[in-house]
């Protein structure tokens, strides 16, 4: 089986991809395992950057039911700051956003299959993929988006991993803690790690964590338990869990996070990675979808100009080479006691800090490219 091109995964980054070329007049076959939109391991954060993009593709995320985030509010121990975005964000479960981003892609005229496995991708200059059901498929190009899970002979050259876990889980809180955490988005520092919480409906909240694999054995790898360690060492997080009840007995997990990645040209001219296979932002910073919609709309840029793939991949490292090193620094910095210490008295003692770091490790607003993919 032949086709002109392929996206292999149905998330953030491959949905929308899908829908920029078949809105561009392109054949897009898209592959993604699930059969419907599932929840991720993932903080739902939209910044501005994301919102318009989503909005330049057609869809309006206040009518998907994404909430307002206006501030940012910081907890270390007994100690919190607070303080406003230099932009509004948004707050949206991922089971609805992708799914609305591939609704919009088969409503532009991608060909969306779901429920299909892909076994193996090996690159070259005509990609082949191993399909269950549908056998071998040779593609004119690949859009690999399959976020931070790996094909057989498409893994990414990944030298060492981040040795951390991600676990993500929704509570629903009493009134009087889904008021105050109202507009915000709380990040809570703690040994071993860091979490955040936002609002994702009237009272259901996200807590995402990030979580050494030491800290997680040390609490014999029982989530409630470990829970229950960062409730008692963190205020914040103790009052506003105290009475909240959870949506599940186990939460969502994924290992081996590469922080830090950014894919590197490697001489194939039709394989274009995007999300999390281009580019693997540290989450403290919370623009992983910004990255993955940014890198849909890049990709298809350069495909539909007949580019080479190297030059999308060394164009993506430019790009986000600042704001790496940024979310680098801070993951570092807030991993250690002596660390977190200082970055909350500079927090305190420089109001203004905080804006403007969490302008640093955005993208900029360019979704004028969304509008160039024609």
């Amino acid at each position: 089986m032949r086709v002109p091109l392929v996206i292999v995964g149905g998330g953030v980054a491959g949905a929308a991809a899908a829908a920029l070329l078949a809105r561009a007049g392109q054949q897009v076959t898209l592959l993604e395992r699930e059969r419907t939109a599932k929840p991720k391991v993932c903080g739902e954060f939209l910044s501005c950057a994301a919102h318009d993009h989503l909005v330049a593709l057609g869809l309006d995320p206040a009518g998907l039911g994404a909430l307002p985030i206006s501030h940012l509010r910081l907890a270390a121990g007994g100690r919190q700051i607070t303080a406003p975005l230099p932009f509004t964000g948004w707050s949206l479960a991922r089971d609805v956003l992708d799914e609305a981003l591939l609704q919009r892609a088969t409503a532009l005229g991608a060909d969306i299959r779901r429920g299909v496995v892909v076994r193996s991708l090996e690159g070259g200059d005509r990609p082949r993929l191993i399909v269950d059901m549908m056998g071998e498929i040779e593609a004119g190009a690949v859009f690999l988006a399959t976020g931070k899970h790996d094909l057989r002979h498409a893994a990414r050259p990944v030298t060492g991993a981040d040795d951390l876990i991600g676990l993500k889980t929704y509570f629903h809180l009493i009134r009087s803690e889904a008021q105050a955490l109202k507009g915000h988005i709380e990040l809570v520092l703690f040994d071993g790690g860091y979490a955040g919480l936002q609002l994702v409906g009237a009272d259901r909240a996200n807590l995402s964590l990030l979580v050494s694999r030491q800290r997680f054995a040390a609490a014999d790898n029982d989530w409630f338990r470990l829970l229950g360690e960062i409730c008692t060492e963190n205020a914040l997080l103790g009052t506003r869990l105290e009475h909240a009840l959870p949506e599940t007995d186990r939460p969502l997990a994924i290992f081996r996070l590469p922080f830090g990645f950014r894919h590197r040209p490697d001489g194939q001219a039709h394989l274009f990675r995007l999300g999390d296979q281009m580019a693997c932002m540290p989450s403290f910073a919370g623009d992983g979808m910004s990255i993955a919609l940014h890198s849909a709309a890049r990709a298809a840029q350069a495909y539909l100009a007949g580019a080479h793939a190297d030059a999308y991949h060394a164009r993506m490292r430019r790009e986000l080479r600042t704001q790496f090193l940024w979310g680098r620094l801070l993951s570092q910095l807030t991993g250690t006691h002596a660390g977190r210490a200082l970055f909350m008295g500079a927090a305190t003692t420089l109001p203004a800090m905080m804006p403007a770091l969490a302008r640093l490790t955005r993208l900029p607003r360019l979704a004028q490219i969304v509008q160039q993919v024609d």
